[in-house]
């Protein structure tokens, strides 16, 4: 069965979006970028809501219509706080693939809202950009 990934910049106190929804905060360099197309590249899947898909509406013309994806077992989920909240309050996220900026926000929108049980999580990799960015990958232990 596939799995659905979170893909998500957060901030070190754990938001992915300032109160506005604002993300100028947020440290993607020349290094972050082709670490994040290598993946992605191996995929076939991509999940956004509504707000990130419009955002990003300008940049769909442009891409890729035919990804040289190969059918990966991963659907990533880019951004998108509120699909992302949806779907772990249905216990449907696999694993989240996140990118630890080095600031805190101290408010706005929260990765993480309204859980109700523990989420077990098992740490895949790390990774240190230079840019101070960490990348941590999770898995979701369904034990």
């Amino acid at each position: 069965m596939r799995k659905i990934i979170s893909f998500m910049h957060t901030s070190l106190d754990g938001f992915v979006a300032g109160p506005n929804g604002e993300m100028d905060w947020i440290k993607a360099n020349e290094e972050i970028f082709d670490h994040v197309g290598k993946r992605i590249s191996e995929g076939d899947t991509a999940l956004y809501g509504r707000v990130t898909y419009q955002m990003m509406e300008n940049y769909w013309p442009t891409a890729d219509p035919a990804p040289g994806g190969r059918g990966s077992e991963d659907i990533l989920l880019f951004g998108s706080p509120t699909a992302t909240h949806s779907l772990i309050q249905l216990n449907l996220i696999d694993g989240y693939w996140l990118f630890v900026n080095p600031i805190i926000l101290g408010q706005g929108i929260p990765l993480f809202v309204d859980i109700k049980e523990k989420i077990k999580l098992n740490l895949v990799n790390t990774r240190q950009f230079n840019c101070g960015v960490t990348e941590l990958n999770y898995t979701v232990n369904r034990q």
